[in-house]
């Protein structure tokens, strides 16, 4: 990409020179050789930036809301995508209401990443495979899966699942508080 970016200036400002005055060279010999330089560090610097940002493997721990001042839970295990996604909700904080706990429940729990392996429970490592997608590999045991994505998109999916499950839940205990 660097050198593509390199060659391309060159020769724009080789053709540009050309049809001005006759020579290809005249018009980047007459630029100060700091001006090319700093331009050159520009160029760098934003294709760093762009490959960095495209690159980035997502800052957070958990997927989810926020953090808890009373902390979370462990409240249920997923299997999806063969690995096992623990899930989390908020410890009730004593000004909440039961009935205000629950119904507000769905929309604050977590998925914790990284996800465990299916065989051992042991925390899995991802890394990034040589051409394409990412390897999840067990340190225990061995487990390995291929995976086209980061898992923190599956942990979105997860979250999605146990929040439709949650809510069926709480709705259920809700009619039962009410009646």
């Amino acid at each position: 990409m660097f050198i593509l970016t390199i060659t391309t200036i060159f020769g724009l400002s080789g053709i540009y020179s050309y049809f001005d005055n006759g020579d290809v060279f005249l018009l980047s010999s007459q630029v100060p050789l700091v001006i090319w330089t700093g331009f050159f560090l520009v160029i760098l610097a934003i294709i760093v930036y762009f490959k960095a940002e495209k690159t980035c493997n997502y800052p957070r721990a958990l997927i989810g809301c926020g953090i808890s001042a009373n902390g979370y839970d462990d409240i249920s295990e997923y299997q999806y995508n063969d690995v096992n996604w623990v899930i989390q909700a908020p410890r009730v904080p004593r000004w909440y209401s039961e009935s205000e706990y629950y119904r507000d429940l769905p929309d604050r729990i977590l998925v914790k990443t990284p996800p465990k392996c299916s065989k051992c429970k042991t925390e899995l490592e991802q890394k990034k495979s040589l051409l394409y997608g990412y390897f999840l590999k067990c340190p225990d045991c061995g487990f390995s899966k291929w995976n086209s994505h980061h898992y923190y998109e599956d942990a979105e999916r997860v979250k999605k699942i146990a929040k439709r499950d949650i809510e069926q839940e709480v709705k259920t205990i809700l009619e039962g508080v009410n009646h």
